[in-house]
């Protein structure tokens, strides 16, 4: 009985590291691209069930420090600049599909 006891709390202290973040998800949404000091911000993809005015509005409400400058019905996403912080959390968030540095886009 001892045994278990001391196997069962050093199973729990090994299981406590301090350094991990326990709000850090699991499978956060890999950011694509590069980053461009003429085109700012990131361009964010939703899931097609996520209503794209809903959900900026929530976004707004929630990051401080977001900015939206514009919104697609068509790729149901939105371009905006934030901080690191709330990129991790964006990254994180239920029903985004998509996270890519804003980029110059041409026709060929």
């Amino acid at each position: 009985m001892k045994n278990l006891i001391l196997l069962i709390t050093i199973l729990l202290l090994i299981g406590c590291d301090e350094t991990t973040d326990p709000n850090t998800c699991l499978n956060p949404v890999e950011v694509v691209g590069v980053r461009s000091e003429v085109n700012i911000g990131y361009i964010v993809t939703f899931e097609q069930e996520i209503n794209i005015d809903t959900i900026t509005t929530e976004f707004l409400n929630k990051y401080q420090d977001l900015t939206i400058f514009n919104t697609y019905q068509v790729i149901n996403g939105f371009h905006g600049d934030f901080g690191p912080d709330t990129l991790e959390q964006i990254q994180c968030e239920d029903g985004v599909k998509s996270i890519e540095f804003n980029s110059e886009v041409r026709g060929t």
